[in-house]
Parts: C-alpha cells; sequence; structure tokens
C-alpha cells in the first residue's frame, strides 16, 4: 500500500491499497491467502486498517466502512456509508469504535445480545 499501514493479525499480514485492493499474506512465508481482492469500492484508501474483536475495520476516502473477518479467506461482514470523507485511521476504546470523518467523529458502542 503507499499510504495505509499493513495489519498484522497471527500469522496474516492485511495489506489496503487505492481501488478497494485487499491482500492478505502468510508472515512466515509470504504467501498469498488472498491478493487483490476488492471491497466493491473505488477511491482511495487513506487510514490504515485496524483490528477490533477479531474483524478488520478499513475506511475509504469516499466514508464507506468495511467490516471484514480476520482470517485467511476473504468474507466482508458489512458496508456501511458514513457519507462523509474519511481520512483518518479508526481507533477503539472501552468497547467503542470511533471513526473521524470531514466534519463529524462517529462512536459506535458494541452491543451484544444473549449470553456472551
Amino acid at each position: 500500500p503507499y499510504v495505509a499501514s499493513p495489519l498484522i493479525s497471527e500469522n496474516r499480514v492485511y495489506l489496503v491499497k487505492s481501488m478497494g485492493l485487499i491482500s492478505c499474506l502468510n508472515t512466515e512465508t509470504g504467501t498469498p491467502f488472498y491478493s487483490g481482492l476488492r471491497t466493491g469500492e473505488k477511491g482511495e484508501y487513506f487510514s490504515s486498517p485496524i483490528l477490533a474483536d477479531g474483524k478488520l475495520v478499513i475506511c475509504s476516502n469516499y466514508g464507506t466502512v468495511f467490516i471484514i473477518k480476520d482470517r485467511e479467506a476473504f468474507e466482508i461482514l458489512a458496508t456501511n456509508s458514513l457519507e462523509e470523507e474519511i481520512i483518518s485511521t479508526p481507533a477503539v476504546s472501552d468497547n467503542t469504535l470511533y471513526i473521524r470523518s470531514l466534519h463529524s467523529l462517529w462512536a459506535f458502542k458494541e452491543h451484544r445480545t444473549g449470553a456472551d
């Protein structure tokens, strides 16, 4: 990637670059688990991916937030548009995901149901 920092989780390194291309490589061998798969959102990806509760959070500069499963197979769990430009890296504190967009600071509190 040319702006976003790589993310390492267990034996996987995730790389995100413009046009929504995501790759996941084995940290020991460099062998791709998957390479160049698309989020479906073109544009730039200036914010670095983060890991929260076993999921990757990836933001496009167009304001779309992708939640991707942290595993060796590519799976988008959710896609949400904040409809504002995002260029900063999200943060997590006390089970709350914070995302700064062009005009807003968003806070998404984890909500669990049942006996977790």
